[in-house]
């Protein structure tokens, strides 16, 4: 009688392990519905969105089921918000969200309507500045994120003379979008700054607007070495492109802040590398939908290195200057500054 009694009990714990293994296999297995916004306006944006549904392809799984929301002008107040509602209307387990601006009339309606959607942001500097969390370690709400750690504002000046020391003459446009007004400027600011200790002349220009970009930056280009734009200054890629072929046709070397532009020739670009951000980003989904996690207590991810620096080495070439890879990482390991770049430098044929 023992005996029956012991083997029906472990009969049942095994009954019980197989359900539960089959029960997880199940909602494992059960696609969940994922929503991206972003503005496809912007080529940042949306090489972001392709780069997060590139993760999630990448990752194997076919859980998630990413359907994207465009906001055509994040600027205009009255119609972002208008999406962000329609947005949040929508019947998603988890809201994926590029930028500031989009972010921050996204979170603020969430709040308004009692909406527990779990958001994931990325890009969106400073959050707990913006009111958007309440820290960095505990957000408090229904969204977190994933960011990059700022870069000192004069990195990409300090690569340029580090990658190229011989340059004697920057060109440095900047169009810097509305809500990010004092960080470009500044940025623009202290690139000039380092250069010009270093006894590199440096001609700063800022641009009104987008439509007399070329034509601006072409009166002023002849006679420079180099043609030098700031990360996050508002430009897309197209303008991007248009300005390495603007410098090739002066023979001008063009440092740009978009991985694109390489495609178009320029000598060098210091730029983020997005599939960090996107697979961070896929990570704190995944976590959110399948492991239950609530981004109230999820900390803000910090990714310390997503950029990368790129030299063209075709176009030094036919620009005369000399690229030296061990040179090169041997300068950026000797400055304190560049701790951040250092094993992410790469040269391309």
């Amino acid at each position: 009688m023992r005996s029956m009694r012991s083997f029906w009990g472990v009969a049942v714990v095994l009954i019980i392990a197989v359900l539960s293994t089959l029960f997880f296999i199940v909602v494992r297995s059960q696609k969940r519905a994922v929503l991206f916004l972003s503005a496809g306006s912007l080529a940042g944006h949306e090489a972001v969105r392709h780069s997060f549904l590139e993760a999630v392809r990448s990752s194997g799984t076919r859980r998630l089921e990413v359907n994207s929301v465009s906001i055509s002008n994040p600027a205009d107040g009255v119609s972002t918000a208008a999406i962000c509602e329609k947005v949040l209307a929508l019947p998603a387990e988890c809201i994926v969200v590029v930028g500031r601006t989009i972010a921050q009339n996204l979170v603020s309606l969430a709040r308004k309507r009692g909406c527990s959607t779990p958001i994931v942001m990325i890009g969106v500097q400073d959050p707990v500045e913006l009111g958007l969390v309440e820290s960095l370690e505990r957000p408090g709400g229904v969204a977190t994120g994933v960011i990059t750690v700022s870069f000192e504002d004069s990195v990409p000046a300090r690569l340029l003379y580090t990658t190229f020391p011989h340059i004697k003459s920057v060109l440095l446009p900047f169009y810097f979008p509305q809500d990010a007004a004092k960080e470009i400027t500044n940025k623009a600011k202290n690139a000039k700054e380092y250069l010009e200790s270093k006894g590199v002349k440096v001609i700063v220009l800022p641009i009104d607007s987008f439509s007399e970009s070329m034509r601006r930056v072409e009166s002023f280009l002849e006679g420079h070495d180099m043609l030098m734009t700031v990360e996050g200054d508002g430009l897309n890629d197209t303008q991007a492109a248009g300005l390495a072929k603007l410098a090739r046709q002066y023979g001008v070397g063009y440092f740009g802040g978009l991985m694109s532009a390489l495609e178009e020739g320029a000598v060098l670009v210091y730029a983020t590398a997005l599939r960090y951000l996107a697979e961070a980003a896929l990570s704190q989904v995944t976590q959110i939908l399948y492991q239950n996690k609530s981004p109230s207590v999820m900390p803000i991810l910090f990714l310390d290195s997503t950029r990368e620096l790129v030299v063209n080495q075709k176009r030094a070439a036919e620009l005369g200057l000399m690229v030296n890879l061990d040179e090169i990482n041997a300068k950026i390991n000797a400055d304190p500054a560049l701790e951040s770049v250092r094993g992410r430098v790469r040269i391309q044929p």
